[in-house]
């Protein structure tokens, strides 16, 4: 009893410091069919079915991160962003969003085959070739926006600690001192 209330009272104490670590923004999207959307990171948003990782296999430094997608019955379409290079001091470089310039792939759910990219009139031609009369888009969001919040919450807490630790030891103190009574109170 004694080293289980422990261990609860460490995990209080290290709670804040156990958002630093990475993930607290990563989710996955079941698109069905054994098919999910990853956000691994800002820059890596795949598709996997199972544990293969379906789209982007290697799709070029030009193509970006999905940012919406569509489901039909044997298809699932995606819209990305592409990229752009950004020069940093010191002569190094990296690759960025650039909202500017849009892709399009298409994925058979069949046979997993990727198409694209397209332009936007390039899809719309695919679309009627394939029989698809509208696509019905959704923002690629994280299910559980909550999670983020948290970490910031607990983060601007490691940068003030009055206004998070603080109260976090309180509490513990508080809950410690209340089972400390309740297990009095039972002997």
């Amino acid at each position: 009893m004694r080293t289980r209330f422990a261990g609860t009272i460490i995990l209080l104490f290290l709670q804040p410091v156990c958002c630093l670590a990475t993930g607290w923004t990563d989710y996955e999207i079941d698109l069905g069919d054994g098919y999910s959307l990853v956000r691994g990171n800002s820059t890596d948003i795949f598709i996997t079915r199972g544990d293969y990782v379906v789209f982007p296999e290697s799709h070029g430094q030009d193509i970006g991160i999905i940012v919406r997608y569509a489901i039909t019955d044997r298809y699932i379409f995606l819209e990305n962003v592409g990229t752009k290079r950004r020069e940093t001091s010191g002569g190094n470089w990296f690759l960025e969003p650039d909202p500017s310039r849009r892709f399009f792939y298409i994925l058979a759910k069949r046979s997993n085959e990727i198409f694209g990219p397209f332009s936007h009139t390039e899809l719309e031609r695919q679309l009627t070739a394939i029989g698809v009369s509208s696509l019905s888009w959704k923002e690629r969001r994280n299910p559980h926006p909550w999670v983020p919040m948290l970490c910031l919450v607990l983060m601007v807490g490691k940068v003030n600690p009055q206004f998070i630790v603080v109260p976090l030891i309180l509490i513990a103190v508080t809950v410690f001192l209340f089972l400390m009574l309740l297990c009095r109170g039972r002997r």
